[in-house]
């Protein structure tokens, strides 16, 4: 197994290939960070849609039962519950510290290199 070590160069600690290896693990790792949250946002959202389906659906028979009057009463109430609002995803918060964040394919050559800078101490 004499195989050479691409950490460690003649003078030590290959920074350049450390730098690269970090810089490349986070540009697959944040993606990997928001789309999580993504899919944790999108399965909540087919929860709650999927109650209010079932909710709607048993209000028909509910419905049948009452007097008109009262039946009006509900279905005002419940217009006023289920449309025209906006859903708890379009108000969240939670993704507003990616606002702005964006990294072009040249810019990860020189991120690397002043991260090898910065290790070096240069």
């Amino acid at each position: 197994m004499g195989g050479r070590n691409h950490y460690f160069g003649d003078n030590g600690i290959n920074w350049t290939i450390v730098a690269i290896r970090i810089s490349l693990g986070l540009a697959f790792l944040v993606p990997g960070i928001y789309c999580a949250k993504e899919s944790n946002r999108h399965w909540d959202s087919e929860k709650k849609n999927r109650r209010i389906a079932l909710e709607l659906a048993a209000l028909g028979p509910f419905l049948v039962k009452l007097d008109e009057p009262k039946r009006k009463e509900i279905i005002e109430k419940m217009a006023g519950e289920y449309f025209g609002r906006r859903s708890g995803i379009e108000d969240s918060n939670d993704n507003k510290w990616m606002e702005g964040f964006s990294v072009r394919g040249d810019q990860v050559k020189p991120l690397a290199e002043w991260i090898v800078k910065m290790l070096r101490g240069k």
